[in-house]
């Protein structure tokens, strides 16, 4: 996550659109005034992700029988919050999958 200034932010606020839309596909930036957090930016495509998904009840027979590109759109941002949370928190992925049995 990019950290800035409101002022600073203004100031790139062309540039920060083309970091944020290079880089990872959930990468955001917190806009704070004198130290307090008051602004989100993200791109675009994260934006219209994360609308889509609070739209989208939780229930799998829901979003089954939603159309597809909003389907599409949940599951996808879905799928990068779950990335970045297993390189986040390597105890998610600190295990062995099969025993020595099991090969």
């Amino acid at each position: 996550m990019i950290e800035l200034s409101v002022d600073e932010a203004a100031r790139r606020l062309a540039e920060l659109g083309d970091q944020l839309n290079e880089g990872d596909a959930t990468q955001t930036a917190k806009v704070t005034d004198h130290g307090r957090p008051v602004l989100a930016v993200i791109p675009w495509h994260l934006y219209e992700a994360l609308v889509t998904t609070a739209q989208i009840p939780a229930d799998a027979a829901t979003l089954l029988a939603a159309p597809a590109p909003v389907r599409d759109a949940a599951l996808a941002a879905a799928a990068a919050r779950a990335e970045l949370l297993y390189r986040e928190h390597s105890d998610l992925t600190d295990f062995e999958a099969f025993g020595p049995d099991d090969l």
